[in-house]
């Protein structure tokens, strides 16, 4: 069949995956390529479109989709093109999106960037720490590897009305919703442990949770 009778089916993203796969299934290897790069080339023109043509502002979103876009085909100096390019700043699935491609391809500078990203949107996701591992492994980088199998995760001093810590606001707000839930399902302070020479409450407070030594 060719391409000009193909083309007015290849609108949906399974006509494409079908067709790519028939193709290399059937070991014409040149032509799934052809598409495969003719899928990429139909995605960059519908990101330039939302622009060009409607005139509409594009949203991180978009950056994500097209970045995921890229970096899953090799195409990393595009993307970084896009990246310096951004009016916003690149949220999390942005990140996420780079990252999975770096994973694919192996390449370690762009994954070593997004990974510093995510470090500082979500330092608490261990899916970032795990698939950092296993592009340092797949590049026999087993020194790297050693350094992300021995960092400790997160465990901090602070004491009673401490706020020093610099996510000591969140922290705070979790132990008063841990607090809350206590006292809904019966929790009463004993304040005999505590200090008498200070008010009822000031005994609670410095017994619940929210102001625990940890």
């Amino acid at each position: 069949m060719r391409r000009g009778c193909l083309m007015g089916y290849l609108d949906q993203i399974v006509s494409w995956i079908a067709l790519i796969t028939g193709y290399a299934r059937n070991s014409l290897p040149d032509k799934a390529l052809e598409y495969f790069d003719l899928l990429h080339k139909s995605g960059l023109e519908y990101f330039r479109s939302i622009k060009e043509k409607h005139g509409l502002t594009h949203t991180a979103d978009h950056y994500a989709c097209i970045v995921d876009l890229l970096a899953r085909s090799g195409r990393f100096e595009e993307a970084e093109g896009i990246i310096s390019k951004m009016p916003t700043k690149p949220n999390k699935f942005f990140w996420v999106s780079l990252l999975g491609g770096c994973r694919i391809h192996g390449n370690l500078e762009p994954a070593k960037q997004a990974v510093k990203a995510l470090f500082e949107i979500e330092p608490e996701n261990p899916a970032t720490y795990i698939t950092m591992n296993n592009i340092y492994a797949t590049a026999t980088r087993w020194s790297d590897v050693a350094k992300i199998r021995k960092k400790k995760m997160g465990v901090h001093l602070f004491l009673v009305g401490d706020t020093s810590h610099p996510q000591s606001k969140e922290m705070h707000e979790f132990l008063v919703e841990i607090s809350k839930k206590m006292k809904e399902e019966g929790y009463v302070p004993d304040t005999n442990f505590v200090l008498h020479d200070v008010e009822e409450e000031e005994q609670k407070e410095q017994i619940s949770p929210t102001t625990a030594r940890c």
